[in-house]
Formats: C-alpha cells, sequence, structure tokens
C-alpha cells in the first residue's frame, strides 16, 4: 500500500520498482490514462472482463435459484401454520363432542347403577290376613 501511495505522489520510494515507467506512475488524469501499475494488457483486460461476466451470469443464477427456495419454504411455512390452524379447530370440535359423549355416558352409567341398586334391594314382605268375618277354606 505504501508503494502506491509513494507512487502517485511521485516520490518512489526505496523498495519501489526501477523498471516502471514514468506513465505508469503519474496518478490517474481525467481521461483514464496512466495509473496502473503496471499498465494493463487488452488480451488480459478482456480475459478478465469475460471471467467477471460469466461470474455475473451465475450470480444471476444463483439468484434465481435462492428465490424458488425462498418461495418453497415460504409456502411450506404458510401450509404448517394452515393445517395447525385447522388442526386447532378441530380438536376443539373434538373436544366438544368427546364432552357430549362423556356426558351421556355418565347418565347411562348413573342409570345402570340405579337400576341395579333397585333390583339388589330386597322385595318388602306382604304378608296376607284374611279380613275378618271371611270363612276360611
Amino acid at each position: 500500500m505504501a508503494k502506491i501511495i509513494s507512487l502517485y505522489l511521485n516520490k518512489p520510494d526505496q523498495g519501489a520498482d526501477a523498471t516502471l515507467s514514468r506513465e505508469s506512475r503519474m496518478p490517474l488524469d481525467g481521461g483514464g490514462n496512466g495509473g496502473q501499475i503496471p499498465p494493463m494488457e487488452d488480451a488480459w483486460r478482456d480475459k478478465v472482463n469475460d471471467r467477471l461476466h460469466g461470474l455475473e451470469k451465475e450470480v444471476h443464477g444463483v439468484r434465481g435459484w435462492m428465490t424458488g427456495i425462498a418461495v418453497a419454504i415460504a409456502a411450506s411455512v404458510a401450509l404448517s401454520l394452515g393445517s395447525l390452524t385447522v388442526s386447532l379447530m378441530t380438536s376443539s370440535k373434538l373436544s366438544d363432542e368427546f364432552r357430549a359423549q362423556r356426558a351421556e355416558m355418565s347418565a347411562q352409567t348413573s342409570a345402570i347403577a340405579n337400576s341395579i341398586t333397585a333390583t339388589r334391594q330386597q322385595a318388602p314382605q306382604v304378608i296376607l290376613v284374611p279380613a275378618p268375618g271371611t270363612p276360611r277354606r
């Protein structure tokens, strides 16, 4: 970094390469000439530009895939939340149905218990006494 700064200030340091031309040591001017250390060759620049263009295409392709993946994740989250909502609504309906079934079973159990209790009770003893004035046989 110090080398680049010293070249731009036209004061090469002791480690600066003496083979650099005066033009390459000049700071950038308004026309865009100079300033490259060493100056770029056109073939090399074209090669770099082609590679950068290919890289840009790949980045755009990855963006497309990432968009697709993000949409798929968002859709799966939405479906999960939807099914969770439906299951919560269904579970509240089921709990109401189970509550009604429990009440019905409780009533049936009570009726059965009452009938069992009624059959286990001893029947009262009935003693028949003849009415006065009726002949005996």
